[in-house]
């Protein structure tokens, strides 16, 4: 009885309140309801069926071992002038499936006309650890060459200086492009939730596996990696002109190095015009790499120049804007001529974007220099 007197004496401020029946969605009240006993029903299952480490571990490597999947388990493209190599898209999934007890949810955010933006995230049901990052997905394509039914949005100039159009998206390209995004979020945040050493036992594995079917029959691996290039359009004489010699003295090396290069190319993750660019040797001199370097043309020169004429207009102080820009070129591995093109080929949005990335470096680097005894907040002992 005590409680309940309790209870009437309290405020009206602290009743609780509930929205008007005609303003609550009932589809919407559903979908959360079904994803939360969803994801309680997860929880519960991995509570009752735990992870096995050692038969999870043993699973994985048992994979790499089968030639087919082996052949599939990692891939390399070209950054910065040397080959990058890592864990591929199918062998992340296979190994977040037999990890177990992981779960792995996509939900739109926020979408309009122009773009949609996903959060992907990826539990471990064990002990609650999560990683999970959000993504916008522009509405749109480039195309080189549009079909002339395609409405042309605009345009603007590559890193090479070449005219891209830009097109509005089809559904179909839309959801392509959605889930190669998709899965290579996925892959990275996933397999951060599993041990790095068993990721490079199972890589380690996969090579041994096709270095020994290799050695078997040379020639069935140098016919079936062409074949796989020839199937994305890739011929062999393009293959011969990236090796920079005939197929005939092709080595087990190179077999292995193009298997990993035809499954960044399958993924995404690069493009045959990007290894063509940087050649199939080993990472070359920096001053090779600039004598090597296309000269700017004509139209890219004058968008430099404007951009220049921007810098100037603005008053710009070269100390903190020179060393700024060098380093976000880096940041992109472009020169700075091939920033300042891609900066102004953006939208107005993005070039706004840009300078006021700057102003806030600006402002970053006045407070880390002013004096502490200039510094003035809400709290600062006032002269009398």
């Amino acid at each position: 009885m005590a409680v309940k007197e309790q209870e009437r004496q309290l405020p009206k401020t602290f009743e609780s309140k509930q929205l008007p029946a005609e303003r609550i969605d009932p589809a919407a009240v559903a979908a959360a309801e079904a994803a939360k006993a969803r994801i309680q029903s997860a929880y519960l299952m991995a509570l009752h069926n735990p992870r096995n480490f050692d038969m999870a571990r043993i699973k994985i490597l048992d994979a790499c071992k089968r030639p087919a999947f082996a052949d599939k388990v990692e891939y390399s493209k070209p950054v910065g002038g040397k080959k990058i190599k890592g864990p591929s898209i199918r062998f992340a999934e296979l190994a977040i499936r037999e990890w177990g007890n992981l779960l792995t949810e996509t939900s739109i955010v926020y979408e309009d006309d122009k773009v949609r933006r996903l959060h992907i995230l990826v539990i471990d049901l064990e002990t609650n650890a999560q990683h999970g990052q959000e993504i916008a997905i522009s509405k749109t394509v480039e195309r080189k060459k549009p079909a002339a039914d395609r409405e042309i949005l605009g345009q603007r100039l590559n890193t090479q200086g070449e005219t891209v159009y830009i097109l509005s998206a089809t559904e179909d390209e839309l959801f392509n492009k959605q889930n190669a995004m998709i899965s290579k979020i996925k892959r990275n945040e996933g397999l951060r939730l599993i041990p790095t050493d068993i990721i490079d036992d199972a890589i380690e594995q996969a090579q041994k596996t096709l270095k020994d079917q290799d050695k078997k029959d040379p020639g069935a691996a140098k016919k079936k990696i062409l074949d796989a290039f020839s199937d994305l359009g890739i011929k062999p004489n393009a293959i011969a002109q990236y090796l920079k010699h005939t197929l005939d003295t092709i080595t087990l090396n190179e077999i292995e190095d193009l298997r990993a290069m035809y499954r960044a190319i399958k993924e995404g993750e690069a493009s045959f015009q990007e290894y063509l660019d940087k050649g199939s040797g080993e990472e070359k001199d920096e001053k090779e790499e600039k004598a090597e370097e296309e000269p700017i043309s004509a139209a890219a020169t004058e968008i430099i120049k404007k951009f220049d004429a921007i810098v100037e207009e603005r008053k710009i102080d070269h100390k903190i804007f020179d060393p700024w820009l060098k380093e976000l070129a880096e940041a992109n591995e472009l020169t700075l001529d091939k920033l300042k093109i891609s900066v102004m080929s953006e939208t107005d949005e993005n070039k706004v974007a840009f300078w006021l990335e700057y102003e806030t470096h600006v402002g970053m680097v006045s407070s880390l220099n002013k004096p502490k005894e200039e510094s003035k907040g809400l709290f600062a002992n006032k002269k009398k």
